[in-house]
């Protein structure tokens, strides 16, 4: 029985929550707490000693873990009521991992949203014929073929993060025979140098 129920369902999270960088460890565990029996419903009612146990938290940890996701506008509660004796039961929580909160948790970490990772498309080559198969590989990008728009946009936009003159870095004709290995090398450095900024200063 209790191996049916570890191995019955499993929660969807986010790829923003875990990329944000504004959730502590804490609200994290205590959010995919949440998450595991909220369903499809995304609404639960467990009392804090169950978050507290299952998410390996103290209850006063409990609180204040509740309170961050509460400020990031991910979880809202209401006080349930007994109906027998009028007494204040377990809280139930709203889960809000919607697309529009998680885009504002994403807003100040462009790093994070998948705009800023530009890839060459992955390429299958048969690398042994036999039948233990293949291995994907992937592109460098290339030296001959010209930057893309989207890389040309991002770097746009990095600089002006930065601000920093895009034809500071780029002269119009330099623009015009970028490459596009050139365009992802400007773009790791602007991206070093945004993370510098933002982490010391």
């Amino acid at each position: 029985m209790l191996d049916e129920q570890i191995h019955d369902g499993f929660s969807m999270l986010p790829n923003a929550l875990s990329r944000c960088g504004k959730l502590t460890p804490k609200a994290m565990s205590i959010f995919v707490c949440l998450k595991s029996h909220a369903g499809t419903s995304n609404r639960t009612w467990l009392s804090h000693n169950t978050i507290a146990r299952e998410s390996r938290n103290s209850p006063s940890a409990v609180k204040t873990g509740l309170n961050e996701l509460k400020q990031l506008g991910l979880v809202t509660w209401k006080g349930r009521i007994r109906p027998t004796d009028g007494g204040q039961t377990s809280n139930v929580y709203h889960l809000h991992d919607t697309r529009e909160v998680l885009a504002g948790l994403l807003a100040t970490t462009p790093q994070s949203v998948g705009d800023y990772q530009v890839e060459e498309p992955i390429e299958e080559k048969l690398l042994n014929s036999s039948s233990k198969g293949r291995a994907l590989v992937r592109h460098v990008p290339s030296k001959d073929k010209p930057a893309t728009e989207t890389q040309l946009r991002l770097l746009k936009t990095l600089c002006e993060e930065l601000s920093l003159d895009f034809s500071d870095h780029l002269t119009d004709a330099e623009r015009d025979n970028l490459s596009r290995y050139d365009a992802d090398v400007l773009f790791k450095e602007l991206k070093a140098e945004k993370f510098k900024r933002e982490h010391y200063g």
